[in-house]
C-alpha cells in the first residue's frame, strides 16, 4: 500500500449553538455532522467542496481559511467562541514509499494561527 494524503476536515465544538456558523460554512463546505456530544456541547465537521478538484493540503487548508475569514460578524463571533477549531489532515498509512513528506507552508500555518485554529494530523492504518 502507498502512503497518501487523503483530505482535510474542519472540526468545531462549542458550548454555544453553532447553527449560524454551520449554515454559513455549509455554503462552501460539505457538512459531515452537526450534533450534540455526550457533554452537551454543539459540534460539527466539514470537508471543503472546492477541495475535490485538487487534493493538495495547502490548497485545502487555504480554502477553509478563506471561508472562515469571510464569515459574517455574527458567525465569526460564534467561531471565536468555539473551544475546538481544528483542521484535521488525514493520511492513509502504507509501506511505500520509504519516505513520505507533506509540507504545510509557513504562510498557511500563519493563517490558521491567526484564526486561532489548530492543525491535526490523523494517520489511518492500512486496510487489509
Amino acid at each position: 500500500m502507498t502512503i497518501c494524503f487523503l483530505n482535510v476536515d474542519l472540526r468545531i465544538e462549542s458550548q454555544n449553538d453553532l447553527q449560524i456558523l454551520v449554515d454559513e460554512l455549509a455554503k462552501h463546505c460539505s457538512l459531515h455532522i452537526h450534533d450534540k456530544n455526550l457533554e452537551g456541547n454543539d459540534f460539527a465537521s466539514f470537508s471543503h467542496r472546492s477541495a475535490f478538484d485538487n487534493y493538495e493540503i495547502n490548497r485545502i487548508i487555504s480554502l477553509f481559511c478563506d471561508s472562515i475569514e469571510n464569515l459574517s460578524p455574527k458567525a465569526r463571533e460564534i467561531w471565536d467562541s468555539c473551544f475546538t477549531r481544528k483542521l484535521d489532515a488525514g493520511f492513509e498509512s502504507g509501506n511505500s514509499p520509504k519516505n513520505f513528506q507533506s509540507v504545510i507552508r509557513a504562510d498557511v500555518v500563519k493563517r490558521v494561527a491567526d484564526l486561532s485554529a489548530s492543525i491535526a494530523i490523523t494517520i489511518y492504518p492500512i486496510n487489509d
